[in-house]
């Protein structure tokens, strides 16, 4: 498995809103003179956690802006003064609509009011024009079959968006922008492809992905910086949406099945590279649960011949995925492949050890104690043998099964817990009675060439 860090994108471009129309009201407020306002409604942008990454030419798809669009607006009272509504946002306002245009200007009572914006979405009954407003803010989030359309590019729903704002209505005030913020996170693989030969993408998967269902996320969004609620441009969601209820009942795997893209051939990252494959799909807000084997997402792309796995590091590890932002993750693909052949000295009649790979995790199995071998051979996409240069291993979280104070692992093998010999190129150690499991062992391997991969490996004693 090779460690890669996250680069996180602004792409999800917009202009200056504007949104759609409805009857003027006063009620609700009842504290100062009227003012005449316009009112805009838009979509915000997505946030750029770095610049790492620059892309001006990325486009938000029409199903990232908006179908319809209901705004509650709520007095000082927690009246409902007003609820204004477009059923049938048009295309060419769908990143920008006028609620009320300066020749056609809403009035409002001088005061303090609160906007709830929803987009794409419509809220369970929170009363009617005069009632006291009510939400709930929790949200099961989008159904199964409306993300999969989302990403099967055929949705003529959009992604849902909500956003709430209070804003402070005074003589001097001319126009309200109201902000929809998307429900939804946007993940590009940008894959480059170090081979001769064209790899078809088949599946991404990416654990812990928080699934919906069971109100696991609030409805509205929240900011570290309170005035990024209120604004267009620098918006930016950074805090987690998930309710913490639902951190690991929630806990799930996601996956998405591109149709038909292969990452170009002779497409090696460099720092001058241009040509790449983009695979983008859309994603709830998620977030790593405490009893996290690993503490921070791993991502698993199944190709035409192999199963990769990719832990999605920052320094701190990340574990969130926040909604409205946009997550470009380049990715390497080498056509490498590891097999890890183990080696022991069972007694007569006592089972072989065996070696399971499965998403990219090792699991080595061993039925006797006593000394051990696991050695890697690794093979590119031709399955042609390549030569292994060097290689760090780091044993996992058990180093009770292993002989360790009575006898010193050394070159001669009298030895204990797993260490890599790098002279014969395996880890090799030694069994005690003691039967259980050492979880995550890394095993980090140089090809000749200087391509480095690292592999999680779990070895059982049973």
């Amino acid at each position: 498995m090779r460690k890669f860090l996250q680069y996180i994108f602004l792409s999800l471009v917009t202009l200056d809103f504007v949104a759609c129309s409805s009857d003027d009201a006063t009620d609700g407020s009842d504290y100062g003179k009227p003012v005449q306002v316009s009112i805009n409604i838009g979509v915000q942008k997505s946030k750029a956690l770095t610049r790492a990454w620059q892309d001006e030419n990325a486009k938000a798809d029409r199903s990232e802006m908006m179908y319809t669009w209901t705004v509650y607006i709520v007095g000082s009272d927690g009246k409902i003064v007003d609820i204004l509504s477009n059923s049938s946002v048009s295309a060419d306002n769908a990143e920008v609509d006028v609620v009320k245009s300066a020749s056609d200007k809403y009035t409002l009572d001088e005061g303090t009011y609160k906007f709830y914006t929803f987009a794409n979405y419509t809220p369970a009954d929170c009363g009617s024009k005069g009632e006291t407003f009510s939400l709930t803010d929790t949200y099961n989030g989008i159904s199964d079959a409306d993300l999969a359309a989302l990403n099967a590019g055929t949705s003529t729903k959009g992604i849902p968006m909500t956003n709430v704002q209070t804003v402070e209505v005074s003589a001097s005030t001319s126009e309200i922008d109201l902000v929809a913020v998307r429900t939804l996170a946007k993940v590009t693989l940008r894959l480059y492809n170090a081979t001769a030969n064209s790899i078809d993408i088949k599946k991404v998967s990416i654990s812990d992905y928080t699934a919906s269902g069971n109100n696991a996320f609030t409805l509205l969004p929240k900011y570290s910086d309170a005035d990024a609620a209120n604004s267009m441009d620098a918006g930016g969601v950074d805090v987690s949406m998930v309710t913490p209820s639902a951190i690991t009942t929630a806990k799930s795997t996601f996956e998405y099945a591109p149709t038909s893209v292969s990452a170009a051939a002779n497409t090696a990252y460099s720092a001058s590279q241009t040509d790449y494959t983009d695979v983008t799909f859309y994603m709830n807000d998620s977030q790593v649960a405490s009893d996290s084997q690993y503490g921070y997402f791993m991502l698993t792309l199944t190709t035409g011949t192999d199963t990769k796995r990719y832990g999605l590091l920052t320094d701190e590890g990340w574990n969130k995925i926040i909604r409205n932002n946009h997550y470009i993750i380049p990715i390497s693909l080498d056509g490498y492949k590891m097999d890890l052949e183990p080696l022991d000295f069972p007694a007569i009649g006592v089972l072989p050890a065996s070696v399971k790979e499965e998403d990219g995790v090792y699991t080595c199995t061993f039925h006797s104690p006593g000394h051990f071998h696991l050695v890697p051979k690794v093979t590119d996409s031709a399955g042609n043998e390549v030569a292994i240069s060097s290689a760090t291993w780091t044993h996992g979280d058990n180093t009770g099964l292993y002989y360790t104070s009575s006898e010193t692992t050394d070159a001669s093998e009298n030895g204990g817990v797993p260490v890599w010999d790098a002279t014969n190129k395996y880890i090799f150690g030694k069994f005690n009675s003691t039967t259980g499991v050492d979880k995550d062992g890394q095993l980090q391997v140089t090809l000749a060439g200087g391509v480095t991969m690292t592999y999680h490996v779990w070895i059982y004693r049973k």
